[in-house]
């Protein structure tokens, strides 16, 4: 039904992403942009029951395609509204792009500055630590399992089995062990390199990594929570972190399949890699009270960012008041 106009669509996309690329946005960022705005251009093309143009364009055909979008999603997305959120600041800048490389005097302004999703203020949900106790001692049991297995009585046929065995749990341990003690985030991982490890400080490792916008920045974990891995990978001679037994590289959703498979086999209702990067940070304040640290460590532009973080529940609020007071009666 709208076969022209999503043609037309589809030529302002190929040149925006093409911009995004110029601007040394992050492969992330330009993959999101690009799933939300293909599937805006696909709704138009093929579900939407009206006919389309950029003159009759309402704020009701993006809402129309808030709900195709929550209807039809994968199940590495979700609908809650800090996404819907995210798809309608894709497709603002998008279409804002159109309205400075088009001839027409066309302006979207009106139509966005009303389209606002409000996003409730949520605590950041976290794995707790009797969970993450769980995951890391059948972490170290895999790891103890690997190196225990004797080839001789297995039926594989693979010489190679014990290694691979090896390999897979200490690259596990390694990468949960990353994620838990960073906060960094998922693709900020998958290009770090063991050789990047730089010891300061006696127990401190420092490495470099590419985080939001493509800009360079450090983070740290103790050398002592992997020193184990590290041996494991600098003996096989193994460089990248984030590697498939065949040396390819783990993306998201392949790490996501793997954490998932962990935290079923430790019955831990938990769900992703995000989440462990919550798991950090609440656990680095609830250690440190430094919140001007935590951004640091976050990269969080705002200060108001890492400040749910330091969101109390009533049971913390009621030991923190008979800290301050009880010794005065």
């Amino acid at each position: 039904m709208n076969h022209l106009f999503a043609e037309v669509l589809r030529g302002y996309f190929n040149d925006y992403i093409s911009e995004l690329e110029d601007l040394s946005k992050s492969q992330n960022t330009i993959d999101s942009y690009s799933s939300t705005i293909s599937t805006f251009i696909y709704f138009i093309e093929n579900e939407h029951q009206k006919d389309m143009s950029f003159k009759n364009i309402r704020r009701s055909d993006f809402t129309k395609f808030l709900t195709y979008k929550s209807n039809n999603l994968n199940k590495h997305e979700d609908s809650k509204p800090a996404s819907k959120a995210l798809y309608i600041t894709h497709l603002s800048q998008y279409f804002e792009y159109i309205s400075s490389e088009s001839i027409e005097k066309l302006d979207f302004t009106a139509i966005f500055k009303k389209l606002k999703i409000p996003i409730p203020k949520r605590e950041p949900k976290g794995v707790n630590d009797e969970d993450v106790e769980k995951v890391l001692d059948y972490l170290k049991n895999k790891v103890l399992e690997a190196n225990n297995y004797d080839s001789s009585k297995s039926r594989a046929k693979s010489k190679n089995a014990k290694q691979k065995k090896q390999f897979l749990a200490y690259r596990n341990s390694l990468l949960m062990k990353m994620y838990l003690y960073t906060g960094i985030r998922a693709s900020e991982l998958i290009g770090v390199k063991i050789k990047n490890f730089n010891l300061i400080k006696e127990n401190l490792y420092v490495f470099s990594i590419i985080g939001k916008g493509n800009k360079e920045a450090k983070a740290y974990i103790l050398a002592s929570f992997i020193s184990e891995e590290v041996n494991f990978f600098k003996r096989n001679d193994y460089q990248l972190i984030s590697i498939t037994v065949s040396g390819n590289i783990l993306d998201r959703t392949q790490t996501w399949k793997v954490f998932s498979t962990i935290y079923k086999n430790c019955n831990v209702k938990a769900s992703g890699i995000h989440i462990l990067r919550h798991t950090f940070a609440k656990d680095f304040y609830k250690k440190t009270k430094d919140l001007r640290s935590l951004q640091a460590i976050l990269r969080h532009v705002s200060i108001n960012t890492t400040m749910i973080y330091a969101a109390e529940n009533d049971e913390q609020t009621q030991d923190n008041y008979l800290l301050a007071f009880e010794n005065n009666t």
